[in-house]
């Protein structure tokens, strides 16, 4: 079972490490361990099972299309102008 603290996630959202590293997708969820897959920049394919507190969402929705999270995000900042 996920916690209040945790992420909200499912099999096929993608994800990345609290700490940083590549987007990862959520393969399947046991508890509160997360198997996640993603590929290196050489193209193979990697697999580990995280602890669902060490994720966070890897992309975030604005206007409908998916973008993502800048490595900078939750710092304070200027606020874009999307008009």
């Amino acid at each position: 079972m996920q916690n209040q603290a945790a992420p909200a996630l499912r099999a096929g959202n993608l994800v990345r490490l609290r700490s940083g590293g590549p987007l990862m997708t959520v393969v399947g969820i046991e508890d509160d361990q997360v198997n996640c897959a993603w590929t290196d920049r050489d193209g193979h394919i990697g697999y580990e099972r995280l602890p669902i507190d060490a994720l966070e969402p890897g992309i975030r929705i604005l206007n409908g299309l998916p973008r993502p999270i800048p490595d900078d995000y939750g710092l304070p900042g200027p606020v874009p102008d999307d008009s």
